[in-house]
C-alpha cells in the first residue's frame, strides 16, 4: 500500500525512503506484521512510501481534502475524500502492468467509461502538461483505454 507519511514516532521523520534508526525500526516493524500475516518477500513490506516523494513533488506538496479513516493509538490513518485522486497518482506513476488491478477496482468504483475521464481527474491533481508528458500519461491512458 503507498502511503504518505507526515511524522514518524514524533519525530521530524517523514519518511521511509531514507535509512536511519527511526526508518528501519518501522520498517522492521511493518515485515514483522507482514510475516505474520502469511506474506512472503518483498509483500511483507506491504505499507510503504515510496512513490510519496514523487507525488508530493508533483502535486506541488498541496494534498488535496482527506478524511480519517481509522483511528489507532500512534497511528491516524486517512484517505482521499476523493478517490479520483488515488487513481490520478496511479496513472501519473505509470505503471499499468503494477496497478492494473487497483486502477480497474477504483475505475469500476469512479464509473470511468472512457478515455477523458481519466484524463480530467489527473488534469484535477497533477495539471502540468510536462509532467503528463515526461511521466509518460498519454502511453498509459493508451495502454488502458486504446487510442
Amino acid at each position: 500500500m503507498d502511503v504518505i507519511i507526515f511524522e514518524m514516532l514524533g519525530s521530524e521523520e517523514r519518511t521511509l525512503v531514507f535509512h536511519s534508526p527511526i526508518a528501519d525500526t518501522i520498517r522492521r516493524i511493518i515485515r514483522e506484521i507482514g510475516k505474520r500475516h502469511g506474506l512472503k518477500g518483498e509483500c511483507q513490506q506491504f505499507f510503504h512510501d515510496d512513490s510519496a516523494p514523487f507525488l508530493l513533488e508533483l502535486s506541488e506538496y498541496e494534498l488535496p481534502p482527506k478524511r480519517l479513516l481509522k483511528a489507532y493509538r500512534k497511528l491516524h490513518l486517512y484517505a482521499p475524500r476523493d478517490l479520483g485522486y488515488l487513481l490520478a497518482c496511479k496513472l501519473m506513476l505509470g505503471r499499468p502492468e503494477k496497478d492494473g488491478a487497483d486502477m480497474a477496482v477504483l475505475r469500476q468504483a469512479l464509473a470511468i467509461q472512457n478515455r477523458a475521464q481519466p484524463q480530467q481527474l489527473v488534469d484535477r491533481y497533477f495539471p502540468s502538461p510536462v509532467h503528463q508528458a515526461t511521466y509518460r500519461l498519454p502511453c498509459t491512458l493508451e495502454s488502458l483505454f486504446g487510442k
